[in-house]
């Protein structure tokens, strides 16, 4: 049992420190940067040409 609770610790530190990498160093194949700035890109877009011209920019319950 303690194996597997070893390789259950061992996966989530990997994922949380390669996770952490990829936040903290910019780089040019990085998918968490790349994410961010295609939905800024796609979002302002939708703004300058609204989808459903009478739907407010952010809507009653965003938050």
């Amino acid at each position: 049992m303690e194996k597997y609770i070893d390789i259950l610790k061992n996966s989530y530190s990997g994922y949380f420190n390669y996770l952490l990498e990829e936040i903290t160093h910019f780089h040019w194949d990085n998918y968490f940067y790349g994410l961010i700035i295609l939905s800024l890109v796609v979002w302002g877009l939708e703004l300058l040409l609204p989808w459903r011209k009478d739907q407010r920019t952010f809507r009653k319950d965003f938050w």
